[in-house]
């Protein structure tokens, strides 16, 4: 599987709220770093802030698009989400260790 089907399989499973896989796709010491939720270190720090801001926002949705490989371990893509009713647009960064695992999420909005 090439990284940008990583990514466009996590960014699926956000759209739809699925933790569960989610998790699965994190190395243990992912880094998760956002100017609208700050940075989280460790799956059980951003799995508890994605769950905030699922609760924060139950009617989330997402648009992405223009994925492009950054580098060997790094995938970046546009996006565009609604915040209860409040649209938002930026660029992530998905970064990659060795086994595929999301070791550093950068959210620029």
């Amino acid at each position: 599987m090439t990284l940008i089907d990583k990514t466009e399989q996590y960014t699926a499973a956000l759209s739809t709220q699925n933790l569960l896989l989610v998790e699965t796709m994190y190395a243990p010491g992912v880094i998760y770093r956002s100017g609208g939720v700050g940075e989280h270190r460790g799956i059980p720090n951003v799995m508890a802030m994605l769950r905030e801001f699922f609760s924060e926002y139950p009617g989330f949705s997402a648009e992405t698009s223009n994925y492009s490989t950054i580098s060997e371990t790094c995938v970046a893509f546009d996006f565009t989400i609604n915040l209860n009713g409040v649209l938002q647009s930026g660029v992530e960064h998905l970064h990659f260790d060795g086994d595929q695992h999301i070791i550093l999420i950068e959210v620029e909005r």
